[in-house]
């Protein structure tokens, strides 16, 4: 039996292997933007229309509540990962550096483009 090549089996970790593989990626955010726009262009969508004003403005701060408790934390993190000294925190910028930036600058960045 020949043996499978690493793209031709299923990964373990289907989300390191979507972010891996980012043309998946931007096809499944095209495709949900797609599908909302049709979807909201033709009058539904509004999943709120049947709060009013004051329970819309509710939802919308406990939404910002959550998004700044996360990027608060994440700041943190990220300071704590910048002033780590050590065998152990060099070993991990020197292997993992470009990694770990990427993912912070992601989750940094997220809340701003929504």
């Amino acid at each position: 039996m020949a043996a499978r090549s690493d793209r031709a089996r299923l990964p373990r970790d289907i989300s390191g292997w979507i972010s891996e593989h980012p043309s998946i990626d931007l096809a499944l955010a095209a495709a949900i933007l797609t599908a909302h726009v049709t979807v909201t262009r033709r009058g539904h969508g509004d999943l709120l229309a049947w709060l009013d004003s004051a329970q819309r403005q509710a939802v919308y701060g406990a939404g910002a509540g959550v998004v700044a408790v996360l990027g608060g934390l994440t700041a943190i993190a990220l300071a704590q990962y910048r002033a780590a000294t050590g065998d152990r925190s060099t070993a991990i910028r020197r292997l993992y550096g470009p990694a770990v930036r990427k993912n912070w600058r992601g989750i940094l960045l997220a809340p701003l483009l929504q």
